[in-house]
């Protein structure tokens, strides 16, 4: 997923930064940020981690949250195809 572009993480709406904080606590996921150069965010399910680039404001963070929380959920582990991860950007 790269960095750059119009990507849902420039759109309105959807669920807060804090609220899906509270989210990934509940499922017993660690959030953290840092500099991650080419990917906005990433799922690390050996830690049960969800990294999100400290570059991204909490609002356009917050839909790279959802996209990541999403792959956890289906249970992902590894890159996925690029029709995946579009099929999960039309739903966040």
């Amino acid at each position: 997923m790269p960095m750059l572009g119009p990507t849902l993480a420039t759109m309105a709406g959807g669920p807060t930064w804090d609220a899906l904080l509270a989210r990934c606590r509940g499922e017993g996921i660690t959030v953290c940020r840092g500099r991650l150069d080419g990917w906005r965010g990433l799922w690390a399910p050996d830690h049960r981690q969800i990294w999100i680039d400290s570059r991204l404001c909490d609002q356009h963070a917050a839909p790279v949250l959802a996209h990541e929380l999403t792959h956890v959920r289906r249970g992902d582990d590894g890159p996925q195809s690029r029709a995946v991860e579009e099929w999960i950007d039309e739903r966040v």
